[in-house]
């Protein structure tokens, strides 16, 4: 009987466990901007959006221009033309 209480506690920890890991995980917003961008042209991340994930007028015409900021916006900092 003894150890029926032992694996019982053990399964009921486990199962705690897996069950508080999934819910970390699936709380966790699901991320795909890239700060590479803000760093390799210098600006903000509010340059290419409104309230993250959602792109602006300007950040949508980066995406649609294959992030090129040269066919974008001419006046943004660290272009070379």
């Amino acid at each position: 009987m003894k150890r029926r209480v032992v694996n019982s506690s053990i399964m009921a920890s486990l199962t705690a466990v897996v069950v508080v890991s999934w819910v970390m995980l699936a709380s966790v917003p699901k991320t795909s901007a890239i700060p590479a961008f803000s760093r390799k042209y210098q600006t903000s991340c509010t340059t290419c959006h409104n309230n993250y994930p959602e792109l602006n007028d300007f950040g949508e015409a980066f995406k649609k221009n294959g992030f090129d900021t040269c066919r974008s916006h001419s006046g943004m900092r660290g272009i070379s033309h």
